[in-house]
């Protein structure tokens, strides 16, 4: 079994190392991210989960990880997940259905092994990359 908690830390210093060799693309990706991920007419939240169901539809692992994390880090609830992977299986189908089946084996781990990403109550913005 994948430590998607080990994997998600790969990811952030994989980002760090990019920030490093093309800093004006991250610093405008950073810019773009940070904007999106705050409070608006929709909620974080709400941004996070659609994030979320779009990574899994486009059965990109990485990114479910990252919005997963991102998802719980502004409150999104274990219910409010899983019904979004059910509408991105439904828009996705049978590939969706494989990502979402890894997303929920990372959503497990990170309730039980009690992650950072519960230790963090709803914010405006959401910087799980670790930009600066």
């Amino acid at each position: 079994m994948k430590n998607y908690k080990a994997e998600y830390e790969h990811l952030v210093r994989l980002n760090k190392v990019l920030e490093n060799r093309i800093p004006e693309t991250l610093a405008g990706l950073t810019k773009l991210q940070r904007h999106h991920s705050m409070n608006g007419d929709l909620p974080a939240k709400t941004k996070e989960l659609v994030a979320l169901g779009i990574a899994v539809t486009s059965q990109c692992e990485g990114s479910a990880i990252t919005h997963l994390y991102d998802a719980l880090k502004v409150g999104a609830s274990r219910a409010e997940i899983e019904e979004v992977l059910t509408v991105a299986v439904m828009m996705g189908g049978s590939p969706a259905l494989i990502m979402a089946g890894i997303t929920l084996e990372a959503l497990d781990q990170y309730e039980a092994e009690n992650s950072p990403a519960h230790l963090f109550g709803p914010s405006d913005a959401v910087d799980s990359w670790g930009w600066s």
